[in-house]
């Protein structure tokens, strides 16, 4: 299979770690970011598969992006294209995505001011609008680790978004 990667658009620069009070946003490489999609992607057998408010584990993780979508991070290294066996196709989207984290006693109050978020109503998806831009949005490892995937072209207005939003 060809290496799309090229194809991505220009990643944005982002800055060191910045602290708010006791809240930390920082930019986190994960290992691995690997799309499955398929009608039966929610019954294959992997890492734990993870929708909205629930922690994800801090070893590799499948977010639920909706019924036949699921986002690995740090799982199995898997081969690009069709996989027969499973009836999923398999897309490396380590050069697409980039990952931002926000940590710490703030971390849902800032990532709450650009995305309706409720830990009250539970979704199977981590798919969300938060300022505006997709993302997979999860809580991570503990309840005020946040979690964002974006497209990596983004990454610069997300960071902006969210620092602006931690300085209100």
């Amino acid at each position: 299979m060809r290496d799309r990667g090229p194809h991505w658009p220009p990643e944005t620069e982002v800055p060191e770690p910045v602290a708010f009070g006791g809240t930390i946003l920082s930019r986190i490489r994960p290992e691995r970011q690997t799309l499955v999609s398929g009608p039966g992607v929610l019954s294959h057998p992997g890492p734990p598969q993870i929708g909205w408010p629930e922690i994800g584990p801090e070893g590799p993780v499948a977010l639920r992006l909706r019924r036949d979508r699921v986002l690995l991070v740090d799982g199995p290294v898997m081969a690009e294209g069709w996989d027969a066996a499973t009836g999923c196709a398999v897309t490396d989207m380590g050069s697409g995505l980039a990952v931002l984290q926000i940590k710490g006693p703030a971390a849902f109050d800032i990532v709450g001011r650009g995305a309706e978020l409720s830990l009250d109503t539970p979704s199977r998806s981590v798919a969300r609008l938060v300022f505006g831009l997709e993302v997979a949005l999860y809580r991570h490892g503990q309840a005020d680790r946040i979690r964002l995937h974006v497209d990596r072209s983004l990454t610069g207005t997300l960071w902006a978004a969210l620092q602006d939003a931690a300085s209100v």
